[in-house]
C-alpha cells in the first residue's frame, strides 16, 4: 500500500495525474480469458490448495525522474496476456476495513495482438466462495478473505474468488477508493461524457449518511470529479440499477483513457510519483510491472478494445431465505458473452511438455470427474490426484450409470493443452474422447471413469 504525503498543491496534482497513468495501465491490462463458470452448489466442490500470490510490499525510495532522463527498465510480464482485477470501494473517512468491493471489472491486455478487453461483474452476483463452503455476493469476497485470514489478505482472496467463478487466471489486482477517483478527475481538468438519457436518482447517498435527489441531464456533459463520481455511483435510477451503473463506469473509463493519453505523461516519472498516491490506491503490481503494462498499453487502439457487462439478460433476480436481493447467474448466456469478449487462443502443445502446471493454470480448463464404476471413492481419489498435479478440477461425483468399462473424456470447449495432457496422463486413445456442444454445460472437460481406471489407479480408492 502506498502512503500519500502531499506537501503542496502542485505535488497533489502530480500525484493525481499519476493516478490516471496508473488507471490507464489498469484499463488496458489483461490476460487469457478462458470461459465462464458458475456452480449451482458447493456441496460437491473441494477447495483448491492456497495459491501462491505475489504480494506488493513497501516501495523503496526512488528518484522522481526528470523529463529528459532515460526511461527506466520495465519488468517482464507474462509472455502473452495478463489479467488485472480492478475493484472500487466506498471508504468513508474514519471507517476501518475490510470493505466490500462495489465495483469489480476484469481487464485484459494482449501485447501480441495489441488488443484489450474489460468485463464488468455485478456486485450482487450470487456465487460460491472457494474454500469456505458458502455462497454470497461476489463483492463480499474481499471481506471474507480478511475475516478468515486468507494469505495476502482480502484482495488476494477476491482474485481467487473471481478466478474460481470465472475459470480464468487473475494475475493482479488494483483497488481504488472513490475519494482518489474524484480528486483525479479534477486534476486532469474533468472529462467529457455523453449521457444517453436523463438520470434521476431520488436516493443518492450523501457523505453524512443521508440522501439527496440527483438529476443529470441527457447529452454531452463536462464532468468534474464530483459529478463524475455521482455518475458512476448512482444506482437508484429510473432504470438500470447496478447494471446500468456498470455500463456508466465503462463509459467513464473510456473517457479517462482518452484524457490520460492526451496528457502524454512521461513514464519515467511514474516510479517517484507513485509513492505519493497513498491509501487511495493499493495493488500487488510492482512499479516496473506497471511500466511494462503502460508501454504495452500505448500500442492499443480504441477500436481494439472489447467491452462487456454481465447484464439483466444473463441473471435472474432472487431473494435469499434471509431476505437479501441478489442476482443468480445464467451460466450459458454468460459463457457466450465471455467467449465473445475474451476469445481463447491456445498455444501449440508441442512447445511445452504435457502436464506442465503453469501451462495448465494459464489455460484454466474446468474439469469435472465422475465415477462410472462401482468402486467407492474413485472420483474423489482421481480428482485429488489431478488437483495435486495442477489440473483445475472443479467438481467430482457419480456418473449417470456405473457400468462404464473404459474411461471417457467428453470435450465441451476446446482446451487443447489440457485435453492432450489428460489423454497422456490417463492413457486415453482418440476413441475414448468425444465432443459435445457446450449448451448449458458449466465445465470444459468431463472425465467419466471406467473400470480400466481402477487398475490404473496408483493407490487404493478411499471412500468419499
Amino acid at each position: 500500500m502506498w502512503d500519500q504525503r502531499p506537501t503542496s498543491q502542485g505535488r497533489s496534482a502530480s500525484a493525481t495525474h499519476l493516478l490516471w497513468s496508473v488507471f490507464l495501465v489498469i484499463f488496458v491490462s489483461g490476460g487469457l480469458f478462458f470461459g465462464y463458470l458458475f456452480y449451482s452448489s458447493v456441496r460437491d466442490i473441494v477447495a483448491y490448495a492456497d495459491l501462491p500470490f505475489f504480494f506488493g510490499g513497501p516501495l523503496n525510495p526512488v528518484h522522481a525522474g526528470a523529463p529528459d532522463e532515460p526511461q527506466p527498465a520495465a519488468e517482464p510480464l507474462p509472455p502473452d496476456q495478463v489479467n488485472v482485477l480492478l475493484v472500487g470501494i466506498d471508504r468513508r473517512e474514519g471507517e476501518q476495513g475490510p470493505w466490500r468491493t462495489d465495483t469489480m471489472i476484469l481487464f485484459s491486455l494482449d501485447p501480441i495482438s495489441k488488443t484489450a478487453s474489460m468485463l464488468s461483474i455485478p456486485r450482487d452476483l450470487w456465487v460460491p466462495l472457494p474454500g469456505y463452503n458458502m455462497q454470497d455476493r461476489i463483492n463480499t469476497a474481499a471481506v471474507w478473505g480478511e475475516m478468515f485470514g486468507y494469505p495476502g489478505g482480502g484482495l488476494a482472496y477476491a482474485k481467487r474468488a473471481v478466478q474460481y467463478n470465472l475459470g480464468v487466471p487473475v494475475d493482479y489486482y488494483v483497488r481504488i477508493d472513490f475519494a482518489a477517483f474524484q480528486k483525479a478527475i479534477d486534476a486532469i481538468g474533468g472529462i467529457d461524457v455523453d449521457v444517453p438519457e436523463e438520470i434521476v436518482d431520488p436516493e443518492y447517498p450523501t457523505p453524512d449518511g443521508g440522501t439527496m435527489r440527483l438529476v443529470i441531464k441527457a447529452g454531452r456533459q463536462h464532468m468534474n470529479g464530483d459529478l463524475a463520481l455521482k455518475y458512476v455511483r448512482t444506482r437508484h435510477t429510473t432504470k438500470g440499477g447496478d447494471i446500468g451503473r456498470a455500463r456508466r463506469q465503462q463509459q467513464v473509463i473510456m473517457a479517462v483513457r482518452d484524457k490520460a493519453l492526451s496528457l502524454n505523461y512521461p513514464l519515467n516519472r511514474l516510479p517517484g510519483l507513485i509513492q505519493t498516491l497513498g491509501e487511495g490506491v493499493q495493488t500487488d503490481l510492482s512499479i516496473n510491472q506497471i511500466l511494462s503494462i503502460a508501454r504495452a498499453a500505448q500500442q492499443v487502439q480504441t477500436q481494439d478494445i472489447r467491452h462487456g457487462v454481465i447484464d439483466e439478460t444473463m441473471v435472474v433476480d432472487w431473494t435469499t431465505p434471509d431476505g437479501r436481493m441478489v442476482l443468480l447467474p445464467q451460466r450459458d448466456k454468460i459463457r457466450r458473452l465471455v467467449s465473445e469478449i475474451f476469445p481463447v487462443r491456445t498455444k501449440p502443445t508441442a512447445s511445452v511438455p504435457l502436464g506442465n502446471p503453469d501451462q495448465l493454470a494459464q489455460e484454466a480448463a474446468r474439469i469435472e470427474v465422475q465415477n462410472g464404476t462401482t468402486t467407492t471413492g474413485l472420483a474423489s481419489q482421481v480428482a485429488s490426484d489431478l488437483r495435486s498435479a495442477g489440473y483445475n478440477v472443479v467438481r467430482f461425483g457419480n456418473a449417470d450409470r456405473f457400468d462404464y468399462a473404459q474411461t471417457v473424456l467428453i470435450v465441451y470447449n476446446e482446451k487443447r493443452y489440457t485435453l492432450d495432457s489428460l489423454k497422456d496422463r490417463l492413457h486415453l486413445t482418440d476413441a475414448q474422447v468425444s465432443r459435445q456442444a457446450a449448451s448449458s454445460a458449466d465445465v470444459d472437460l468431463r472425465i467419466i471413469l471406467g473400470r480400466n481406471a481402477v487398475s490404473q489407479s496408483p493407490t487404493p480408492a478411499s471412500p468419499q
